[in-house]
């Protein structure tokens, strides 16, 4: 298992108490359980005033997964009336604290880049992983408007799906309407990267035809990520071959790249295997390039790739941002 530095987080937990009796509680405690539910934090100095409180803490989190915060409360009755016994809020939904990455496509041409992404980026439950999600031709209104909400969470934003200058569909196949990215529509099908928080997102890719270019109205993707906060976008300025191009079936072109690219970016690749090696996604970027080269004898548009913002690697997934 391969270990990253050890990162040490401020919490921020916020906290509501109450009482029939309407009496501020006689004590308040918090605890925090890592991944095998061993105590690693206990503080019972926490604030007992009756409604909604917040608690900061420095928590130490040393591999990626699930972390549980728990909130403890003794009552203030007088011992003669019950006997006191320590009240544990049930717990609602433990904060992931492992980073996240959302891979979006549709299913044209049988091609599972979404899923290639997931598979090198959530392979194990060590600190080089993210907790990754795949989206498949979703309706483009619900899918739009949830992907926006979930950006200011996000590490990594992978969409392979058909664009052009300044624009490209989130999910959804050729009937559904276009999701333009950083365009001005306003029809809500549309979302733009200048009013979310990119802030968390360490890489995003536009796979698409021409997705590096700019657009008079829609503006560029690459810069407007970038602007927004992303530490590191992708695209291509050359039309993408999206189809099978032999015979028998090799497979699609997008199939191929994503494949080679995230195995590469993540570290499984011999090429540069993690941790001997530090893989940028520009260097998964070229393999990816050479792959499609040497599996259909033509470049197929994905060498025509451009970055903007910080060339970081992406493992071990805590690397920069948590």
């Amino acid at each position: 298992q391969y270990l990253s530095p050890a990162r040490n987080f401020q919490v921020k937990l916020p906290y509501t108490l109450s009482d029939t009796g309407g009496s501020a509680a006689y004590d308040c405690k918090v605890e925090a359980l890592n991944n095998d539910f061993s105590q690693i934090y206990s503080n019972a100095g926490l604030p007992t005033d009756l409604g909604s409180q917040t608690v900061c803490f420095p928590l130490l989190m040393a591999t990626g997964g699930y972390y549980r915060l728990i909130i403890g409360a003794t009552d203030s009755h007088n011992t003669a009336d019950k006997v006191h016994l320590r009240k544990l809020a049930l717990q609602n939904a433990p904060t992931i604290y492992m980073p996240i990455a959302e891979n979006y496509n549709n299913t044209f041409a049988t091609t599972p880049a979404s899923s290639n992404a997931s598979a090198y980026q959530d392979p194990l439950p060590d600190p080089r992983s993210y907790y990754s999600r795949v989206y498949h031709d979703l309706p483009n209104i619900n899918a739009v408007m949830a992907a926006k909400k979930r950006i200011a969470d996000d590490s990594i934003i992978f969409i392979d799906n058909h664009g052009s200058p300044g624009w490209i569909q989130l999910a959804g196949g050729n009937d559904y309407y276009a999701v333009g990215w950083s365009g001005s529509k306003q029809d809500g099908t549309t979302a733009r990267i200048d009013d979310a928080d990119w802030s968390k997102v360490r890489f995003v890719c536009f796979v698409g035809c021409e997705t590096a270019l700019s657009d008079p109205l829609y503006g560029n993707l690459l810069d407007a990520s970038v602007d927004a906060g992303a530490q590191l976008a992708m695209g291509f300025t050359g039309i993408i071959t999206r189809h099978r191009d032999s015979d028998p079936p090799l497979g699609s072109y997008p199939d191929i790249w994503s494949n080679a690219f995230w195995q590469y970016a993540c570290g499984w690749s011999s090429a540069a295997p993690y941790p001997q090696y530090s893989p940028t996604p520009y260097g998964a970027a070229n393999y990816a390039a050479d792959a499609i080269l040497s599996q259909f004898g033509k470049t197929g548009g994905f060498d025509t790739y451009q970055f903007r913002g910080y060339y970081g690697c992406l493992v071990p997934a805590f690397q920069f941002n948590p």
